[in-house]
């Protein structure tokens, strides 16, 4: 499962239809997990653009490597329920009772966590949170905006 919308990724609600109003039906989560457990690793090489936004930024193949094998170091079962967690619960209600600071950090191109559904519902669900956009930035921001990251995490934790 590639590109726009597919309910493998965090979501401050559930990705079901019914629970969320951009919600996907279970058999689209059915048919990303029989891809992944048919072949994870084309399933992680395949998700590297959207990871990173290759069409957008650049990233070396030693990294997209890297990122590809601590991927398939994780359990496949924990990364499998993981995957269900995303699609099927609910954490608006959690995410209102937050009351220490926190920062929301989300790409503009990330494509596997819709930042309309994800980063800025977030941002708004958690009382007094810090939201920033990275323009051009995928879900693997950490790799290409380390530096704009790593800025806006020091300048958060001294504030």
């Amino acid at each position: 499962m590639e590109g726009a919308g597919h309910p493998l990724r965090r979501n401050p609600g559930s990705y079901l239809a019914g629970l969320h109003p951009h919600g996907m039906p279970e058999a689209r989560l059915q048919a990303a997990l029989k891809a992944f457990q048919t072949d994870r690793p084309k399933w992680f090489a395949r998700q590297a653009q959207v990871w990173f936004a290759t069409h957008l930024n650049e990233i070396s193949p030693a990294a997209v490597e890297h990122t590809i094998s601590q991927c398939l170091a994780t359990s496949p079962w924990a990364t499998a329920k993981l995957f269900e967690a995303a699609f099927h619960e609910d954490h608006r209600a959690g995410l209102r009772e937050i009351t220490i600071p926190a920062l929301v950090v989300h790409g503009t191109a990330d494509s596997s966590a819709m930042i309309a559904v994800t980063g800025r519902r977030t941002a708004k669900l958690i009382p007094g949170a810090i939201f920033k956009e990275y323009p051009t930035a995928g879900h693997g921001l950490y790799f290409t905006h380390k530096d704009q990251l790593n800025a806006d995490l020091l300048d958060f934790i001294t504030a």
